[in-house]
């Protein structure tokens, strides 16, 4: 169910938006679908395959997960240092949570509930060492990482790091997955 925080909705479990072939985007909560469909489907005229009633995709996230730019999020309630993090986020076919764009760092900073939560960038220890996502692409330094440790965490002012070993939340990521629907939603 969607609900607002800030100036964009959240969605968890579900993405609001559908995702057409010929159409493109289309909102899951538009009901005319259905209608026009059913309508499509039972006409007694031999007519080419009515276009809104292809099927469509949804991008659902696991229960308990916050969908949000195409990606599923899940923010921890318990805490680990940042290995046994990102070994738990592995264990749910995900990585500790990597940030791409300003906006989505935003959005991170707006849901996060608690202040100090660990992502997928470290630094090896030494001068010079760059700080790469846990995939292993350099990070681009989209944002300032303040302190001086070899992990990185979110606080209450953006990205901050310490010593690995320090016990925080965590944020998983992970690629939404696609469900295919038939003309009347039905899963096939």
């Amino acid at each position: 169910i969607p609900y607002t925080l800030g100036a964009e909705p959240i969605h968890q479990g579900l993405f609001a938006s559908t995702l057409s072939p010929q159409s493109g985007v289309k909102d899951t909560r538009d009901r005319s679908i259905s209608h026009h469909c059913a309508t499509c489907l039972f006409s007694a005229k031999k007519t080419p395959p009515c276009p809104r009633c292809l099927p469509h995709v949804t991008a659902a996230c696991p229960d308990g997960w916050v969908g949000y730019q195409g990606n599923c999020y899940y923010f921890s309630e318990t805490e680990g240092n940042w290995n046994n993090s990102q070994s738990h986020c592995s264990s749910l076919n995900a990585s500790l949570a990597s940030i791409d764009s300003v906006p989505e760092l935003n959005f991170m900073l707006r849901y996060r509930e608690i202040p100090y939560r660990w992502i997928g960038l470290q630094k090896e220890q030494g001068e010079g060492q760059p700080w790469k996502w846990t995939n292993g692409t350099i990070f681009n330094n989209l944002f300032q990482v303040r302190g001086e440790g070899q992990c990185a965490y979110l606080d209450d002012h953006g990205v901050s790091s310490s010593r690995c070993y320090s016990e925080r939340h965590f944020i998983c990521s992970q690629t939404w997955f696609p469900v295919l629907h038939g003309p009347l939603g039905i899963h096939r």
